[in-house]
Order: C-alpha cells, then structure tokens, then sequence
C-alpha cells in the first residue's frame, strides 16, 4: 500500500495528454487517495503558460510524440527558480523510448497499461523528490 505524505496532497500537479479519458482516469486514481489540486489539459503548448498561472510540483506527461519531448525540455528549461518534477508516460516499455524522455529532462517514466499501486507509488516518489529540493531551494 502506498502511504502519502499529508502535505504531498497540496502540491499541484499537471496531467497533460491528449487522451482525454487517460488523463480523466489518471486524475481519477490520484483524487481517490486524496490529492486535492489536479488539472488536466489536452495541449502540450499549453504546459509553461499554465505553471505561470498555476505553479505545480508534478508534471505528468503522455509522450506519443516529438512535441511531448519539446514540452518536457521547454519546461524544465523554462520554469524557474525550482521547475516541476515531470513523470513520461509512456505507450510501450521500449528502451529508446525510456533513454529520450530521461535525457530531456523527465526523471521517471511509467508505461501504459499501469495499474493503480503503480501510479500512485510513482506519483509519491517524485513528490518526495520535489518537496525536499524546494526546502533544499529555500535554505540556499
């Protein structure tokens, strides 16, 4: 069983995939162990505009192409002084495809089909991550 942090369900996260009914169910999974601010968007162009109006911690993304890629280096380069962690989704466990999504700049990826443990294991993970590098940040 995957245990959460209490202040790991405040930090915002992002889903962005053009699958609108794996984006839903994804938020679906994460809502039901008690994170509290998802939003969902279909347009990967829309990623860095959105952490300006809404700054999240995680960003989750379905990679299907070239643009995804773009997306996950824009925002990593973009998005300062502390930029989100960034969870790839990914349709196959092919090791090219993992080997890109690393070098961009995601720092963990999980394939379709992935079950409910898994997500949500992963999901709690890269906030660990993040919320320790954002005390990190500001005690620098």
């Amino acid at each position: 069983m995957t245990v959460i942090q209490p202040h790991h369900l405040d930090i915002p996260i992002l889903i962005a995939d053009t699958d609108a009914a794996e984006a839903a169910r994804m938020e679906g999974m994460l809502r039901t162990v008690g994170h509290r601010h998802i939003r969902t968007t279909g347009d990967l162009r829309e990623v860095t505009g959105l952490h300006r109006k809404w700054p999240f911690g995680l960003l989750i993304i379905h990679v299907a192409d070239a643009e995804a890629l773009q997306t996950i280096a824009s925002t990593k380069d973009a998005i300062t002084p502390h930029a989100p962690a960034i969870l790839a989704v990914l349709d196959n466990d092919d090791r090219s495809a993992r080997d890109r999504v690393l070098s961009v700049g995601a720092r963990d990826f999980i394939t379709r089909p992935h079950s409910w443990p898994e997500l949500t294991s992963r999901v709690r993970n890269m906030l660990d991550i993040w919320h320790l590098e954002s005390e990190r940040a500001q005690t620098l």
